[in-house]
């Protein structure tokens, strides 16, 4: 009887253990940038129109569940092609930024961005002081190339961000067949994006169904509050997940500037899928670095 309980107990650790390690139900959301050559007779040939002029163009994959957030995505343009992968905890609110060509990866944590945000700030002072014994010819060229520096020269604090809101605009449209509703995405009065929203029922999702996604949005908007440096942005309509509870659903297209042109991404697929958990994790392999600079 002993060896039965025993027997019994190793299979019951074992069936434990290989919990973790099952599927994990999920979404799976795929977008792309709109080619920008509307003349063209089709989607494919202003895709391809697009590639020969070097036009920037954008995909996107994103996994979501619980708190856990897979973001991959490539950028082709002039300059070629590149990729890159971010995961996101919602448990430990932790970003983790890997570089699958050298096979290495970073980790962004709360607790860093404050510790970046005084470093930040103990070099400032390091600068200012290091400017009052200069001539006043070097002071401007040192200034200059501090401000050309993400502002580390700087004489004051980056004014940290105005509330965002979303306008409806009555207006409505149509991505992918699914209705969607339009508005005006604001910061401070000012338009910063236009997005179309689907209804959950339209997407076929919960709203706890990218509950990650919207932790993911206040992550990176904390984060950029806290550290001051000039040109540390968010990406280009990510704002408007911040509001996905204020809208009533998912935003399917997402029209804004990107270094200073316009760019539309749409989500051209949704899927409600089990996800391997692997996924959220750090492939195995991969050394952790520091922080970048």
């Amino acid at each position: 009887m002993q060896d039965a309980r025993s027997w019994s107990s190793v299979v019951l650790l074992v069936a434990a253990l290989a919990v973790p390690c099952a599927a994990r139900a999920g979404v799976v959301i795929v977008t792309e940038s709109e080619p920008p050559a509307k003349e063209a007779a089709s989607a494919g040939e202003a895709r391809k129109a697009s590639a020969r002029k070097g036009d920037l163009h954008l995909t996107g994959r994103l996994y979501a569940s619980g708190k856990d957030v897979r973001l991959q995505g490539t950028r082709t343009d002039g300059d070629g092609k590149e990729s890159g992968t971010v995961l996101f905890r919602g448990a430990s609110d932790t970003i983790v930024v890997l570089n699958d060509r050298e096979r290495t990866y970073f980790e962004i944590s709360r607790a860093d961005a404050k510790r970046l945000a005084s470093s930040l700030e103990s070099v400032r002072a390091q600068i200012r002081a290091q400017l009052e014994t200069m001539s006043p010819e070097d002071r401007a060229a040192v200034e200059q190339a501090m401000q050309e520096f993400g502002g580390l020269g700087n004489g004051g604090a980056k004014k940290p961000p105005q509330p965002i809101k979303a306008v409806a605009t009555g207006r409505t449209s149509e991505v992918e067949g699914r209705p969607c509703r339009q508005f005006d995405v604001q910061r401070g009065g000012k338009r910063i994006a236009e997005a179309c929203v689907a209804s959950w029922r339209d997407v076929g999702l919960e709203p706890d169904d990218l509950a990650g996604v919207r932790e993911l949005a206040a992550f990176q908007r904390d984060v950029l509050e806290q550290v001051d440096w000039e040109g540390l942005e968010s990406a280009p309509g990510s704002e408007v997940f911040e509001l996905m509870e204020e809208i009533g659903g998912v935003p399917v297209r997402v029209r804004t500037m990107h270094e200073g042109k316009p760019i539309v991404v749409r989500v051209i697929d949704v899927q409600r899928k089990d996800i391997d958990p692997e996924l959220f994790r750090v492939p195995t392999g991969y050394e952790r670095t520091t922080l970048p600079g």
